[in-house]
């Protein structure tokens, strides 16, 4: 079984025992039984194991090919963007939502994996920030963009005070969540080290 179609399968059935055969490297097999653990994805409940998979390198494509299946990958990645975003908005959740520390863990995991998963991982990044920067909020593009649009529809500028108080409001806002996600991924990157100490001193 692929991994993708494995985690597909965890993702499908939260709460669930089942039995998993293992196979080694030199052959022998192993079957082990396990319970999926349940979690919020996207506004619905999800099955999660607490494993993750070693990715493997990534086969060399023809350039053609690499083009379509860049493609086809970038507009996968920008649908599943959407989807998050509007379900952060709609159910206003933020449980799955990273903050910077989260993003140099990860690009640091990913450089570890070599230089393609870690130019892959870039890849999501540039998307997420790209449509992260149209929501229409002061301080981002979209919001420039909102302002303008309004601006055009009154024929008149847009009071100067007004702007600079929704540019302060926003900032304000934007530093609360930048310090509240930055504890929030210390606290799940320390997280397993503390699980750990306390299983070892028998907590």
């Amino acid at each position: 079984t692929h991994a993708q179609e494995f985690i597909q399968q965890i993702r499908a059935n939260p709460k669930t025992a089942f039995s998993l055969t293992l196979q080694r490297a030199d052959g022998t097999q192993q079957t082990v039984q396990a319970t999926t653990n349940e979690q919020e994805l996207h506004g619905k409940p999800a099955g999660t194991l607490g494993i993750m998979f070693d990715m493997s390198p990534i086969a060399p494509l023809s350039f053609f090919t690499a083009l379509q299946q860049g493609a086809a990958m970038t507009n996968s990645m920008i649908k599943n963007t959407f989807y998050a975003y509007k379900n952060i908005i709609g159910k206003k959740d933020i449980s799955q939502v990273g903050g910077p520390i989260m993003i140099i863990s990860e690009t640091m995991t990913g450089a570890s994996k070599g230089a393609k998963i870690l130019l892959l991982f870039l890849a999501f990044i540039s998307v997420t920030l790209a449509i992260l920067n149209l929501i229409p909020l002061p301080i981002l593009d979209g919001g420039q963009m909102l302002f303008y649009t309004l601006e055009a529809l009154i024929r008149r500028p847009i009071p100067f005070n007004i702007r600079w108080y929704i540019h302060i409001g926003t900032w304000i806002a934007f530093m609360i969540l930048t310090a509240y996600l930055s504890i929030k991924d210390i606290l799940r990157i320390v997280s397993p080290y503390v699980e750990s100490i306390k299983a070892t001193l028998g907590l």
